[in-house]
């Protein structure tokens, strides 16, 4: 799953009055539905587990599909209900 701003976080980050720990905003800014959770904390080079349950409890960040996963779902459930009908 890749992880992208919703319109809340984009304006936080637009907004200089909001103020957002550094590690918050760089997690934001990476947020741009090409990361997964795994990349985005290999990039970081820590664990952000927290910050990201902050982010997504708060209505900063969501979570996608992708949408190479999601074919590559459908075709593996494909062929196993063909192996299953045979």
């Amino acid at each position: 799953m890749q992880l992208k701003k919703t319109e809340r976080g984009k304006e936080a980050l637009q907004n200089p009055d909001l103020y957002l720990q550094p590690r918050i905003r760089q997690i934001l800014i990476l947020a741009d539905g090409t990361h997964s959770r795994g990349s985005i904390q290999d990039l970081m080079e820590r664990d952000i587990g927290a910050e990201l349950h902050w982010l997504l409890q708060s209505g900063f960040l969501n979570e996608q599909v992708d949408a190479r996963y999601e074919v590559s779902q459908r075709r593996m459930q494909g062929e196993d209900n063909k192996s299953v009908q045979q």
